[in-house]
């Protein structure tokens, strides 16, 4: 039989902790491999794996559903290279939309700078005043 560990073991060798553990856990990504008749949690090895893998994928800006989805790609064998391929498309796609609105919103706060010297009453500033009134950073006066 393999050596099983339990939740606090298993939080430390993943470097995370028992409370994000447990939320794995609600969320269905993590699942202990038995339980003591106390109650207390008992993992298998590759459950570190399994953390690795999820912490991968949230640096990777995937969601935890997203997640569940490639974790369970990886133990359907009906699943294929395709099926993941699709799922990184849509992440990217996502993550391309993503960086033309902040591209987008980096041209509006050029244009507000350019709208300010720096100088006089913050009062009377172009860009508080463009925020006050919601005004379209292209059409600031200087």
């Amino acid at each position: 039989m393999a050596k099983l560990m339990t939740i606090g073991r298993l939080a430390a060798q993943a470097d995370i902790s028992i409370e994000t553990i447990r939320f794995y856990e609600s969320q269905e990504l993590l699942i202990p491999d038995e339980r003591t008749d106390a109650g207390y949690r008992l993992y298998h090895r590759n459950a570190v794996e399994r953390i690795t893998f999820i912490k991968s994928a949230q640096n990777l800006g995937f969601a935890l559903r997203e997640i569940k989805d490639l974790l369970f790609l990886r133990t359907d064998d009906h699943a294929t290279r395709a099926d993941v391929r699709r799922h990184i498309e849509e992440k990217m796609a996502v993550v391309r939309r993503k960086i033309e609105a902040l591209e987008r919103i980096q041209e509006s706060l050029e244009t507000l700078l350019g709208s300010c010297e720096g100088q006089g009453s913050a009062s009377t500033c172009p860009i508080l005043e463009a925020f006050a009134n919601s005004v379209d950073p292209e059409h600031v006066e200087t």
